[in-house]
């Protein structure tokens, strides 16, 4: 079980955070694409999601809504994936890097 794993307490988030995707051919940060997805709990070192496709990527950008309708950006590596095919969509846990000063 990923519990016992955690350096911190996962807390019930549910509501809907940014996730950007690079493009593997694109240069620029740029031709990012940006998806809207179900958070299911956060921590102070990661969250967990819900999309209903995989994603093929390890590194991603999460976007937190904060106050004032600000998004807090986060560097974020994707290290669990799973389908939950009875319910038809993919759980991720993503453990958070850093975060993105603009």
């Amino acid at each position: 079980h990923y519990s016992e794993k955690r350096a911190h307490e996962r807390k019930d988030f549910r509501g809907t955070v940014w996730i950007s995707l690079p493009n593997s051919d694109a240069a620029d940060e740029q031709e990012n694409t940006t998806i809207k997805v179900w958070s299911r709990s956060i921590s102070q070192s990661g969250l967990s999601f819900i999309y209903p496709f995989p994603i093929y990527r390890n590194n991603i950008l999460v976007g937190i809504p904060v106050q004032d309708n600000q998004i807090a950006w986060f560097r974020s590596e994707i290290v669990r994936q799973k389908e939950i095919r009875e319910e038809e969509f993919w759980e991720f846990g993503v453990r958070f890097l850093g975060k993105v000063i603009a």
